[in-house]
């Protein structure tokens, strides 16, 4: 099986294929075709990013959509795995001067916001305020690209998973 390309038909197969590789190597196999299969979910949310049409003193726009990264999960290494995730990086702009390209108004983007103005913020306990936003008739505005994006490219990111996986265990195969 060394230096040569397998076909593969099924999970097990996969299995069956980094089975034959030493841990390590198999941790590198796998996040490497993990990254490929996530850069086609991320090109497509850098696609569908709203990007702010007028600048302000506070925001820069294209702020969120430059900042759309692809990271390897921290907590599924603890655990034996491996895991990577599409997310917006954190800007260290916050610590700085030019708070400006800081996309921390991503998730406001993502899951919505609804507006209120000075002294209409919500009152009460946090079971009051989870109540009093079901409950409200207020229009929420939203603009999600990161669920969208998964949405529409699950399937361009398997076969980009399968494509990339296959030659990095017969690379891996070769330099045993």
């Amino acid at each position: 099986m060394a230096g040569e390309y397998i076909k593969l038909t099924g999970v097990d197969d996969l299995r069956a294929a980094l089975r034959d590789l030493d841990r390590k190597m198999r941790f590198k196999v796998l996040r490497n075709a993990l990254r490929a299969a996530a850069r086609v979910i991320q090109t497509d949310a850098k696609t569908k990013a709203p990007v702010l049409q007028t600048p302000t003193p506070k925001r820069a726009p294209g702020t969120v959509r430059r900042s759309i990264v692809v990271r390897a999960s921290r907590l599924a290494r603890r655990k034996g795995m491996v895991g990577v995730y599409v997310t917006v990086k954190a800007s260290k702009a916050r610590k700085q001067k030019d708070a400006r390209n800081d996309p921390f108004y991503f998730r406001f983007l993502e899951e919505g916001w609804i507006p209120r103005g000075p002294g209409h913020a919500l009152k009460g306990s946090d079971r009051k305020k989870r109540a009093a936003r079901a409950a409200s008739t207020a229009r929420r505005y939203q603009y999600p690209f990161l669920g969208p994006a998964l949405q529409a490219k699950s399937t361009q990111a398997g076969q980009a998973f399968e494509r990339s996986v296959l030659p990095e265990i017969g690379e891996a195969n070769k330099r045993k």
